[in-house]
């Protein structure tokens, strides 16, 4: 099991840098090509690979069969959202000064993590269905 988080962890840590350069480049086109900087880079950094790794680390749910998947999805979204507001709340992601504003902001996360969740689980949907497929042609032969 220590393994496990281990593994998903650095695998979520990767996806968090992914992402923070994309969102980086992103501000940048937006903003006319005027990102010079990121105030504190640092912490920016080490919050979206904290936040990858939450994530990541959530999907240890998928290996329990009793539950149902939109069960799993739930738990799994819980678990990175528990790790992700208070990350984007004390890096200054979520601006406070408008509730408005952070309804926005967080639809929008929710909404990509619904997309993240449903092309990851296409794509393993569809190797997991080659590999039981290769698993049954072996055991019928």
């Amino acid at each position: 099991m220590i393994k496990s988080i281990i593994k998903l962890s650095v695998y979520g840590a990767k996806w968090g840098c992914v992402i923070f350069v994309m969102m980086g480049i992103f501000v940048d086109i937006m903003s006319g090509g005027g990102l010079t900087s990121i105030d504190n880079f640092t912490a920016n950094a080490i919050g979206a690979m904290a936040v990858g790794a939450g994530f990541s680390v959530g999907s240890l749910t998928y290996k329990i069969d009793s539950l149902v998947l939109w069960l799993k999805i739930l738990i799994n979204m819980l678990i990175g959202f528990v790790i992700f507001f208070p990350v984007a709340f004390s890096l200054d992601w979520i601006s406070t000064e408008s509730p408005l504003g952070i309804i926005i902001f967080v639809v929008i996360v929710i909404i990509g993590f619904i997309a993240f969740t449903f092309g990851d689980y296409l794509i393993n949907g569809r190797d997991a269905e080659a590999i039981n497929k290769i698993i049954k042609e072996r055991e019928s032969d």
